[in-house]
């Protein structure tokens, strides 16, 4: 089944060139995450796996990325009923991370802000996921705001300006760019980025 939701992790677009992060013949540019009872990661049809840990599996990048930028990524949950998606990433000198199904399978939003995570604080989202079902993710990030779209929708926006940007203690080794799930079968399935600029981020 896999194979049929794979796809190419770099395309060409009018308003720049998407820089791929996704391999589908190793698990470069992307290392393990030493958690502490992590599942194995691998590669299986051209999709990167990472098997359920006990709690959390997790891959680590350390690309060239501009202040400003797009970064957009293709996920699935394959088993399980918890955050597939833990995307930690950089913004304004600091680090934050997206949660897409979390705390018991639907809870998403950006921990840490304002020393409160995804659960508890005003980015707060409920989205039901299917396993087996790839979700498109593109995520902006500028100094004063950050926003995130699903599927070609619109599902954050959120100004920055006088908030606290933290992480959560277990996620601070997934920086610079950090993709985990916890207690649950995930896989990545394409990963590219691209400068922000006007025409993608008006």
């Amino acid at each position: 089944m896999l194979s049929l939701l794979c796809l190419d992790g770099c395309v060409t677009s009018p308003a720049s060139t998407w820089q791929s992060l996704f391999s589908k013949a190793s698990l470069a540019p992307w290392t393990p995450v030493i958690f502490g009872g992590d599942g194995t990661i691998h590669m299986q049809d051209g999709a990167m796996i990472l098997e359920a840990g006990s709690p959390l599996t997790g891959v680590i990048a350390a690309p060239n990325l501009p202040r400003e930028y797009e970064l957009r990524l293709r996920a699935v949950r394959l088993q399980g009923n918890d955050f597939f998606c833990g995307l930690t990433f950089p913004v304004r000198g600091s680090h934050l991370t997206l949660v897409l199904g979390g705390w018991g399978g639907a809870v998403c939003g950006l921990s840490n802000l304002d020393d409160m995570d995804a659960a508890h604080n005003d980015t707060r989202r409920l989205r039901h996921f299917n396993n087996g079902v790839p979700v498109q993710v593109v995520l902006r990030v500028s100094d004063d705001r950050v926003e995130v779209d699903l599927d070609d929708k619109e599902f954050l926006r959120v100004p920055l300006a006088d908030r606290t940007l933290l992480l959560r203690a277990e996620m601070r080794l997934c920086q610079p760019l950090g993709f985990a799930s916890f207690a649950t079968r995930s896989a990545l399935l394409a990963c590219d980025f691209r400068p922000l600029s006007s025409k993608n981020y008006p």
